[in-house]
């Protein structure tokens, strides 16, 4: 009885991380994303994002007492980790002034899905995270616990697009500067480097003020988070980012790759998942947003619309070719609202949303610049 208590207060929080988020994007329709109320509300959010997770911890067992003010000065870091990273999106996309995908909402749509697996762990580990997590930690000098993992991985999705908009994050004295890529553009070669280096920047500062310099100098003080655990947390993290480089075709080596198959699955499918089931016109507004960065960043051959508002159902195929695992790994993203692949809500390739992304488009580029396929409305064009 008090397990299920302790489920209902989980499911309870986690409806409520789904809710801000669903006020956030109706900020962002409303075009009110520059207010002060939308930074608090992000804020609002990665508090309910943590306490959602530190009931996981307790409810499947993974909080340990006797580490508790290690675990919070962690949860501390990385909350103010998360917060950079999200108002960091933030900030450029005012400087970009367009549609877009990879910006505040990506990130934590893709935070959102992995937080719907995480009540599978210890009795459905479907992506086998725990059996992954003992191998990781073979051969290793300091392991990371399963809560110390489960922070890893939201700080990696939450800094892991940073690389598309950012060359670099430096240390200011005890402030943290952000350096935009020339002229404010999408940079997606080489991008995943970038955002290890800056995670890797941002653990180190973050996990270090949350200690504190006048605590480290004090003798006989006990210093919660060491220089190994930060090391072993910002290994984990870059390991992470790694793994979110898009292949067409999946390599046999990436599949063995550890936690390869979840963080493809919750960057490409789970965050689309989460903004289909919780606001389906905005999920078209940001495939518009995608293209617009594809063609912004020079792109000069056609796209095929079809591919775009399809990709859920088209790439969860290619990465678990199981139909079954795909349906139960499509049903636990998406919170059960939807459980087969040929559920007409994931496919959003109709006239109306090629109608709708090609107006959004021709309020960027000029109307000369969009070509359509009038044949069949599915090829599409910038011209340069």
């Amino acid at each position: 009885m008090a397990n299920a208590s302790k489920q209902l207060i989980s499911k309870e929080l986690l409806k409520q991380v789904l809710e801000c988020l669903n006020t956030l994007i109706t900020f962002k329709e409303n075009r009110l994303q520059k207010s002060e109320q939308y930074k608090q509300e992000i804020e609002n959010i990665v508090n309910q994002i943590f306490n959602f997770l530190v009931q996981i911890f307790k409810e499947r067992g993974y909080w340990d007492e006797s580490e508790a003010a290690t675990m919070e000065k962690c949860i501390s870091a990385a909350k103010e980790i998360v917060v950079f990273s999200l108002l960091t999106h933030l900030k450029f996309e005012s400087r970009w002034n367009k549609p877009s995908f990879h910006n505040e909402i990506h990130i934590l749509a893709v935070i959102c899905a992995f937080l719907e697996i995480l009540p599978t762990l210890r009795h459905d580990d479907i992506f086998a995270i725990e059996n992954t997590l003992n191998t990781w930690n073979q051969n290793r000098k300091s392991e990371i616990t399963l809560a110390e993992f489960t922070i890893a991985m939201v700080i990696a999705l939450a800094t892991h697009d940073l690389g598309n908009i950012l060359e670099i994050v430096q240390e200011e004295e005890r402030n943290l500067k952000p350096s935009f890529h020339c002229n404010s553009l999408y940079k997606a070669a080489n991008a995943e480097e970038r955002s290890k280096q800056i995670a890797s920047v941002l653990i180190s500062h973050k996990f270090n003020q949350a200690v504190g310099v006048e605590e480290r100098s004090q003798v006989g003080v006990s210093v919660s988070i060491s220089e190994v655990d930060i090391t072993k947390i910002t290994e984990l993290v870059t390991h992470l980012i790694e793994q979110t480089i898009f292949q067409p075709t999946p390599s046999i080596e990436s599949k063995q790759t550890p936690w390869w198959l979840l963080i493809q699955i919750i960057d490409q499918i789970g965050g689309n998942v989460v903004l289909l089931s919780t606001k389906p016109n905005y999920y078209v507004s940001a495939v518009a947003g995608l293209i617009i960065e594809i063609f912004q960043a020079g792109r000069d051959t056609p796209i095929n619309l079809n591919d775009f508002l399809n990709f859920i159902v088209s790439r969860l195929e290619i990465l678990v070719p199981d139909e079954e695992e795909a349906k139960k790994i499509l049903a636990l993203l998406s919170d059960q609202q939807f459980n087969l692949l040929t559920d007409p809500h994931l496919n959003r390739a109709t006239e109306g949303n090629f109608d709708y992304i090609v107006k959004i488009l021709k309020g960027v580029f000029s109307d000369h610049q969009v070509i359509t396929d009038e044949t069949n409305q599915v090829f599409l064009t910038i011209s340069q």
